[in-house]
């Protein structure tokens, strides 16, 4: 969870208001601090990481809709790879 919100920050730096930034910021420090707490529990790291999803969710929202905005019209998102179901010549 907290490298998905530091590869947020990285994807979007030159889009993320500078409160994003902040909040992107103190829950990367946050998780990391918990991460590395060397007498940690289970139960710490599984509310920390609950934690984290609920304040980070809309975050990844926000600019995944940004994303898809700045896709042009009628240009599918690229995948990497087959899809599931694809039928792929060898």
């Amino acid at each position: 969870m907290i490298y998905a919100i530091e590869g947020l920050g990285q994807e979007f730096k030159e889009k993320i208001s500078d409160e994003d930034k902040e909040l992107i910021g103190k829950l990367v420090a946050d998780g990391k601090a918990v991460k590395d707490k060397e007498d940690v529990t289970v139960e710490e790291v599984k509310n920390e990481v609950d934690r984290l999803q609920k304040e980070s969710e809309p975050l990844f929202k926000k600019y995944a809709q940004t994303a898809q905005a700045e896709q042009p019209a009628g240009e599918a998102p690229q995948s990497e790879g087959p899809v599931e179901g694809e039928v792929v010549d060898a």
